[in-house]
């Protein structure tokens, strides 16, 4: 068996370990996946110690990567779930339905799970408000965003179930816009008001009543 020589701390990342198998660079390692398994200089190792390492050490890196993903904004589990397969089929130059059966997307799911970095009922909550508030866009519009976004259609019922009235909605989507529009004239007006409406979800029903509201 392959013994390690030489243990040493990356320069560029003091948090991580060069391991050295007999005198040559074998990988590298997190620090502390390192103390766990107890290496030391002189110690003999196994080809399946080794593989069971880098498997840790990619569940971790996996981990970190998913961290960082999530820190511009809140995701669902099935945003982070695609961000990880793609992640594992670049790292290992495997095919995108290759990388779907690694295990390691389960692990890394859990663990962020776990320690509450995912939960797609927040998650839903948090789109709602946000698309609610910027660039509102309709109830039917949302359903299927957060269908896309992989939420069960029992939770995407239970988040609209509170979504706001649509004719408010709608009425706060254009508001800013509207002094510029009626300038155009009437017709214009209408035909810049519906574009802008139907493009965001919202119904002709819903349509009408915004231009009547404006025009009264």
């Amino acid at each position: 068996m392959p013994q390690i020589t030489k243990l040493a701390l990356q320069k560029k990342n003091p948090q991580r370990l060069n391991v050295f198998l007999d005198d040559k660079f074998a990988f590298g390692l997190n620090l502390e996946t390192a103390l766990l398994a107890k290496l030391t200089k002189g110690k003999t190792i196994s080809q399946d110690q080794i593989d069971k390492l880098l498997k840790k050490e990619q569940h971790l890196q996996l981990f970190d990567k998913s961290l960082r993903f999530l820190e511009s904004r809140p995701r669902s589990e099935y945003e982070v779930r695609i961000y990880l397969i793609k992640k594992i089929a670049t790292a290992e130059g495997i095919k995108f339905s290759q990388a779907k059966e690694s295990t390691l997307v389960e692990k890394v799911i859990l663990k962020l799970k776990k320690y509450k970095y995912l939960n797609d009922r927040e998650f839903a909550n948090w789109l709602m408000a946000a698309r609610t508030k910027s660039r509102p866009k309709s109830k039917l519009a949302l359903k299927v965003e957060l269908m896309q976004k992989g939420i069960a259609r029992e939770q995407i019922e239970e988040t609209l179930a509170s979504f706001p009235d649509e004719e408010e909605l709608a009425r706060i989507a254009v508001e800013k816009k509207v002094k510029r529009w009626q300038a155009l004239g009437e017709v214009e007006f209408k035909k810049k008001l519906q574009a802008y409406l139907l493009t965001r979800g919202f119904g002709y029903e819903i349509v009408k009543k915004t231009f009547a509201f404006f025009t009264k």
